[in-house]
């Protein structure tokens, strides 16, 4: 949630009910039958638990990217073999055409933080043992 936080807004003690909005934004069943394309999940929170919890799905995530306007999110992903062109699921209502503010975490940064977290996983489990 707190990644949800920081990219739903830009002080994070104006964090309200737009989070929670934003974290329960659902894919449009009509669209993506089978929810997030990477994923499988039917709301961002969920999707981006999954590519957290999974370095293998990071690995095919480019962006995730997420309109302050309207509170939807995008994640673009490239699934093998057609490495050649992005896919999207798109979470939410879709962006408005006019004037949009937008914030962006890349493929990349998802993928240290994933690894992080799975590093202090890992450690919280040596430590206690």
């Amino acid at each position: 949630m707190l990644i949800i936080a920081i990219m739903a807004t830009d002080n994070l003690s104006d964090t309200d009910a737009r989070v929670k909005r934003l974290a329960n934004a659902k894919v449009d069943a009509a669209i993506y039958r089978h929810g997030c394309g990477v994923t499988g999940a039917t709301t961002f929170v969920e999707a981006l638990a999954a590519l957290l919890g999974s370095e293998d799905l990071c690995r095919l995530v480019e962006s995730a990217i997420v309109s302050r306007s309207n509170l939807s999110a995008r994640i673009f992903y490239r699934k093998p073999p057609k490495r050649n062109y992005s896919e999207a699921t798109v979470f939410g209502p879709d962006y408005p055409r006019e004037f949009d503010v937008t914030s962006h975490v890349s493929g990349d940064m998802l993928r240290f933080v994933c690894r992080a977290l799975k590093e202090q996983s890992a450690a919280a489990k040596g430590g206690s043992s």
